[in-house]
């Protein structure tokens, strides 16, 4: 007889050796790990719950959906868990508002103003044989790749870098996603130094003004890019979930739960919301009640 596996952490000791062997009945689940509030019910059973209460996080993390229409809908979503289906309930920020919060992204150059250095360093490695070559047009990019192996090398370094990058929960996704966001960061990357050849012509004393409009329209076209990247990725497919909304650095919309256990053994969940975080020492918090109170009754009564 082949040895039974040992559960490896203490979440699958409980669900192994308690939950699945009939010595217990979970009718809530709680989890803290998106940074969000969001609710689920067993349909026909709303005694059984799913709640995720990520309130204290250091950032937000999306409640709406990989399409537009879904983005608006607060309980078309569901999920299956163990064969059972669970009904949204309820979400905090609701979908439409975490919607419009992802198309902060496009401001992404002005949330994250320091990260523009990372695409204006890698424009200008890429670039930098046409921006300090020789008095003269620049050689064509296949001519220039065919005699500057080293410059294929990098392309394919940095290709490989943005498919590592890419939501790797998403397999397809992952290599699409990361080869389209890289070839675009690329191609950016060769035009802006085009441009700046052709602004400032092939003179050895124009070199300081090509390598700076190359900087600089890395930091700045690069950033941009980088936003959109994020925006689509997250609004079309759901991916980048965590990158997406960690850039926008939203300290609103927290929260956290009340929990009252009656003296009938039922338990009460108050949701509690703070949609806006005060600014300032002893500003007034604003709450509210994200929804009514949900009631769990276990069976039989405790």
């Amino acid at each position: 007889m082949a040895p039974v596996a040992k559960p490896t952490s203490n979440l699958a000791f409980l669900q192994a050796e308690v939950i699945d062997e009939g010595k217990a009945k979970v009718y809530l689940w709680l989890a803290g790990d998106l940074h969000h509030y969001a609710r689920h019910e067993k349909y026909g059973d709303p005694n059984r719950q799913r709640i995720t209460s990520g309130g204290g996080g250091a950032f937000l993390h999306p409640t709406h959906g990989p399409l537009f229409g879904a983005a608006r809908s607060e309980t078309r979503h569901a999920v299956t868990v163990d064969g059972d289906l669970y009904e949204r309930k309820a979400t905090f920020p609701g979908g439409a508002t975490s919607f419009r919060l992802s198309l902060l992204n496009l401001l992404f150059l002005f949330r994250n103003p320091t990260f523009g250095l990372l695409p204006a360093l890698g424009y200008l490695a890429l670039a930098w044989g046409r921006l300090v070559g020789p008095e003269g047009p620049p050689p064509s990019i296949w001519t220039e790749l065919a005699t500057r192996p080293l410059r294929v090398v990098l392309m394919l370094v940095l290709l490989a870098g943005f498919v590592f990058f890419a939501d790797a929960t998403r397999p397809l996704f992952r290599w699409i996603g990361g080869l389209a966001h890289g070839l675009a960061h690329i191609a950016l990357a060769l035009a802006i130094a085009a441009s700046a050849a052709l602004a400032f012509g092939g003179a050895p004393d124009q070199v300081p003004l090509r390598l700076g409009v190359s900087f600089l329209g890395g930091w700045i076209l690069g950033s941009i890019l980088w936003g959109l990247y994020l925006l689509v990725a997250l609004n079309l497919f759901g991916a980048h979930q965590n990158e997406a909304f960690s850039a926008l650095r939203i300290q609103d919309y927290k929260h956290f739960l009340r929990l009252h256990v009656t003296g009938a053994g039922d338990l009460e969940i108050y949701p509690i919301g703070i949609p806006k975080v005060p600014r300032r020492a002893g500003a007034r918090v604003q709450y509210l009640l994200i929804e009514d109170p949900i009631t769990v009754r276990p069976h039989p009564p405790v």
